[in-house]
């Protein structure tokens, strides 16, 4: 609130003026005004003036200039206030406009919000950035100047972000711009690729030709006009076994031979059993012993990507022939008269470099990539249908991207790559040509597997069927799939986690411990470790650049006592190359939670209003129920031992007897004794230790509710220790405890 001027006349020449409640800015000049003016004509009333005609048409003149003049001043400054700093500032009730904003990328996993904000009169606004509701705000500050803010510590991978931006006035008006934003990551592209567009859920597409960068980019669906090789990324996890790679996979029960469902995982299986034998067609067309390792080695380093990188990349078409070069491009004569040999090494071939690994589709791959079809797209029954979808390819009337029908319905027609039926940025999966992976049946008369339909045949994408390896007929195709490499960059290890930095076992995680995760790295540690317990990410703090950093777990943890919980540990590190972030691989411990903050053991319970003054039990009642709790100077040496009993509480157990401190007659009552007693498991046996507010003393509560209490602050030998209700105020109901 602005305070009232002391001098109003002082204030007005200074024109700044003062709104006050229940009086207008009007109302208010002119009264004043008018008063002075009747003040002049009551004085000279008073000393006998005999002009009064005269003198009130004087006064009536002057009032009216004087109520014109007000208003005059009043139009001139309507709509102001007063700044603290004596200043003036329009008070215009329309808010700010926020006329655009603008993402610039910094990092990978870092982006600058830029806006233009216009606002009336003196322009001071607050500017506020939010992302994804509110996670990341700016200091506010009326600053016409602060018009930016960068957002840091993005989540990894190909994700959408909701960017909110707000203007606020300094009466409150405000107006809010907000613009979603894709996020790609670079480390997610690996070298020699480009980002080229589309969003998580509808196919990320990447090209290896620098003119294909960003020409689509945060658009949905990416056009066909590409220069490049394009691969669209597949997001997928290992299941819980670890045995496959998921997203939400699904077995598909269209085998064209009735046999079993698609089948990876029994493939994988078949191909490390030594007691396999290969038929001597199958040796000629290239599947022995030897490529079934590779196989295998192949689906492995699969799936450690997958673990590492959260997906893959399927080629966006299926593999086109350019002369004698296999390429993943659009509108390509597909490759439909090969064997499965021939299909797998030229798989191998069409990327090559350090950092990823282009390979024969496989069985794994083919099904996620038609999962995540049929999760995010229209295409519901891609998998399974025989209508719609490319899913009987001769009834299929298709037609080019411009609306020219390329394949009348009832014919067999094989087309081009890229102009059959295409979902989530994906070509070709259902109709057109069948295609090989790498799923294999050694040992059988049709060792290869094909999935998906060809020009003679319907082919719902979930297709699957057997044929001879050697077969190179019509219809037999491949697509190629990219996996990013563990060797793309030194990553930093979390090499351990340590608990338990108050001295309690280290295989427990209690109230006040602190989880220390240690780092084995020859690069920069760049950004703040993140730390999981229990499913839940919580705040660190980072001991700089170093390999160490530390979380103490609160006290307002919810577990059960004697569960185990997860502890996850993951952190970016720099890699060295241009200061691109890469992710550090997780480090995941179960640890045993436990309620209990005081380690068990014997301790000394001394009083905070004198460290030289602990409690003691009465010499004379040492051996006996009922044996009075006092105060004693330190000479006692009495100690009393922590055992924790389950749920956060502990019993008190006197040394050197068995007797236990007790709430005398189990009374909740203010007043009632301590003494030690005979262990009967109530509650009136049964303490808890909780810390004061400076953390360095204790208020040890029964469970009955009432605490330790020291009678009327007395420092003196024998004075009585009672129970009370709680006064956190009290120095008298504080206690430390000192380990012997």
């Amino acid at each position: 609130m602005i305070e009232r001027p002391r001098n109003f006349m002082d204030k007005y020449e200074k024109n700044t003026i003062k709104k006050e409640q229940g009086i207008t800015l009007i109302s208010l000049t002119v009264t004043i005004i008018v008063m002075i003016i009747l003040a002049g004509a009551t004085i000279s009333l008073v000393t006998g003036d005999n002009g009064m005609v005269a003198k009130a048409k004087e006064i009536k003149a002057n009032i009216e200039k004087a109520q014109q003049e007000g208003q005059n001043r009043i139009d001139s400054l309507k709509g102001t206030t007063i700044a603290n700093d004596g200043t003036t500032i329009l008070n215009d009730e329309d808010a700010p406009t926020i006329n655009s904003m603008d993402v610039t990328y910094v990092t990978d996993t870092s982006f600058k919000v830029s806006v233009n904000v216009t606002e009336t009169g003196s322009g001071l606004a607050k500017i506020e950035y939010s992302i994804d509701g509110g996670e990341h705000f700016t200091t506010p500050q009326y600053d016409n100047r602060a018009k930016s803010y960068t957002f840091d510590d993005i989540s990894l991978g190909f994700e959408e972000y909701n960017v909110v931006v707000k203007a606020t006035d300094v009466e409150g008006n405000s107006s809010t711009f907000n613009k979603k934003y894709q996020q790609v990551v670079k480390r997610l592209i690996p070298e020699g690729f480009y980002y080229v567009g589309g969003k998580t859920n509808k196919g990320v597409v990447i090209s290896d030709s620098k003119e294909d960068e960003n020409k689509y980019s945060g658009q949905e669906i990416v056009g066909t006009d590409l220069q490049g090789n394009q691969f669209v990324w597949i997001p997928c996890t290992i299941d819980n076994s670890g045995s496959e790679l998921k997203y939400a996979r699904t077995e598909w029960g269209v085998e064209e031979d009735g046999d079993d469902n698609s089948r990876a995982i029994k493939d994988e299986l078949t191909l490390t059993d030594t007691s396999v034998t290969y038929s001597d067609a199958d040796t000629a067309n290239g599947i022995n012993a030897d490529v079934s390792k590779e196989i295998v080695a192949q689906i492995k380093a699969e799936k450690a990507s997958v673990a590492q990188y959260g997906g893959y990349y399927i080629g966006r078409y299926e593999v086109g022939k350019n002369g004698d070069t296999a390429v993943v491009k659009y509108n390509q004569t597909p490759y439909a008269e090969i064997t499965w040999s021939t299909a797998y090494g030229l798989a191998k071939k069409i990327i090559t470099n350090s950092e990823v690994n282009s390979y024969l589709c496989s069985s794994y791959a083919w099904d996620t990539a038609v999962n995540f079809i049929q999760n995010n797209s229209t295409a519901k029954n891609y998998a399974t249908s025989i209508e719609g979808f490319n899913g009987n390819w001769n009834t299929q009337e298709v037609k080019d991207p411009s609306g020219n029908v390329i394949k009348p319905a009832g014919t067999s027609q094989q087309l081009n790559t890229g102009l059959t039926t295409q979902f989530c940025n994906i070509f070709d999966m259902g109709g057109n040509e069948a295609e090989f992976t790498t799923e294999l049946n050694p040992g059988t008369s049709e060792t290869a597997v094909l999935r998906g339909g060809y020009d003679g045949d319907c082919g719902p994408a979930g297709l699957r069927w057997d044929i001879g390896s050697g077969h190179a007929g019509i219809g037999c195709g491949f697509r190629a799939t990219l996996f990013l490499t563990n060797n793309r960059v030194k990553m930093p290890i979390i090499s351990s986690i340590q608990y338990a930095s108050n001295g309690f076992d280290s295989t427990q995680a209690v109230i006040g411990d602190k989880v220390t995760l240690t780092i084995n790295s020859n690069y920069v540690l760049t950004k703040k470790p993140t730390i999981t317990i229990n499913g839940t990410v919580v705040n660190t703090v980072w001991n700089g650049k170093v390999g160490t950093a530390t979380y103490t777990i609160p006290d307002n943890i919810t577990l059960t006592e004697g569960e185990k919980i997860p502890v996850s540990v993951s952190d970016y590190a720099a890699d060295g190359r241009d200061g691109e972030a890469i992710i550090v691989s997780n480090y995941t411990s179960n640890v045993y939670y436990s309620k209990k903050n005081v380690q068990e053991g014997k301790y000394a319970i001394i009083t905070a209003l004198n460290d030289g003054y602990r409690i003691d039990i009465d010499d004379g009642k040492q051996n006996e129920n009922s044996g009075n709790a006092q105060l004693w100077n330190n000479g006692c040496k009495q100690l009393f031992e922590l055992i924790y009993i389950g749920d956060g509480y502990y019993k008190i157990k006197c040394t050197p007897t068995d007797f236990v401190l007790d709430v005398n007659g189990g009374s909740s009552e203010s007043g009632t004794n301590l003494q030690q007693y005979t262990w009967n498991d109530t509650n009136s046996q049964k303490w808890k230790f909780n810390k004061t507010t400076d953390g360095n003393y204790y208020f040890i509560q029964s469970k009955i509710g009432t605490v330790l209490d020291l009678s009327n602050g007395t420092i003196a030998d024998g004075t009585n220790i009672l129970l009370w209700t709680l006064d956190s105020s009290k120095k008298n109901q504080q206690w430390k405890l000192e380990k012997n």
